[in-house]
């Protein structure tokens, strides 16, 4: 297969004329932008999450804590 670009020059030259300027053909983002890009959205999904952990364990914790005190205070002490 040949090394050839996205578009045919013909066409290139074609669009060219009827814009009446240059043309400008975008390229691929490299490999290495994309990765850097995964990681970067991997961090902070996995920031997001520990944040969300971290808040709902609290939320859990001082639920209990309420219930427990409740408990206490709704049933009389057994003898």
């Amino acid at each position: 297969m040949r090394n050839e670009g996205l578009f045919r020059n013909n066409a290139i030259k074609a669009q060219a004329n009827k814009l009446d300027g240059d043309v400008i053909v975008a390229q691929p983002v490299s490999a290495t932008v994309l990765t850097s890009c995964l990681l970067a959205a991997l961090a902070i999904a996995i920031v997001f999450w520990r944040a969300l952990l971290l808040i709902v364990k609290k939320q859990f914790l001082a639920f209990c804590s309420l219930a427990q005190v409740s408990q206490g205070l709704l049933l009389p002490e057994m003898e």
